[in-house]
């Protein structure tokens, strides 16, 4: 990775941890799931984010259906507060 898209990647982490944090209240949410890896492709229009959740594996699933529920929610989040172009 380039050193623009291993900052990206930073940035996107550190805001994603915040926003689920702060802003998501999901009973789903058991827990606080933690961001542990995300990867930018090089045109910076991809984002993969990887997470890990603690508890049983019924809970884990709930919990990611949660995330992925939530991921529209995010992405608008993240293009309110950041300044880019584009929101991967």
């Amino acid at each position: 990775m380039s050193r623009k898209t291993e900052r990206v990647a930073s940035i996107l982490q550190r805001e994603l941890a915040m926003i689920i944090m702060r802003e998501l209240d999901d009973p789903r949410l058991v827990g606080l799931p933690s961001i542990t890896r995300v990867k930018v492709s090089e045109d910076i229009s991809v984002a993969d984010v990887y997470v890990s959740i603690m508890g049983p594996e019924g809970k884990q699933k709930a919990a990611l259906n949660a995330l992925r529920h939530s991921a529209g929610m995010m992405r608008s989040r993240l293009a309110a507060d950041l300044e880019m172009r584009q929101i991967p």
